[in-house]
């Protein structure tokens, strides 16, 4: 099955909605950068949401990057993504020994950045930008050590606003 996004929107256009299988994408990713689980594990989690923030950019040439700078032994992932569901990534160091699960310790404290860049009609282009601190939970049955969670949190409140709040980080 190949990969699929589903956008809506519901309550008369004040609510909108996106889900997507990215199955295919981190399986190549996977195979590409010849990863770890743990490691597939977090790029995956990330393209995911690079995937889904870019489909909510408002024009089509709007490109969003994602990046984790962090203590962990992961130290470092970058994605890429477009508002047309186009996504890349990369991981600092793909064979972390882990279990598959375990992605809080393979990220353990960072930084989250993320930056929007939007070219206008005139040619003109404007970044956002916007980071913050994440602290992964070192239980070992998390589901997710946050990032996920902060990146939506971060871009539904603030398109190019000041993306500063620190409470939201803390999984």
């Amino acid at each position: 099955m190949a990969d699929t996004m589903i956008r809506g929107m519901a309550a008369n256009k004040q609510v909108r909605f996106f889900a997507c299988n990215s199955t295919d994408t981190v399986e190549k990713a996977r195979i590409t950068h010849h990863t770890s689980p743990v490691v597939t594990n977090a790029l995956g989690r990330l393209l995911t949401g690079g995937v889904l923030m870019g489909a909510m950019c408002k024009n089509d040439t709007d490109k969003l990057t994602l990046r984790i700078q962090c203590q962990g032994p992961i130290s470092g992932m970058l994605v890429t993504a477009d508002a047309n569901g186009h996504v890349k990534g990369y991981v600092s160091e793909p064979e972390v020994m882990l279990p598959a699960n375990d992605v809080a310790k393979a990220v353990d404290l960072g930084v989250l950045s993320v930056i929007i860049c939007r070219r206008h009609p005139s040619g003109k282009r404007r970044d956002c930008r916007g980071s913050d601190l994440l602290f992964c939970n070192k239980r070992p049955d998390s589901k997710l050590c946050g990032s996920g969670r902060v990146v939506q949190r971060r871009y539904i409140r603030s398109e190019c606003r000041r993306i500063y709040h620190p409470a939201d980080a803390i999984c």
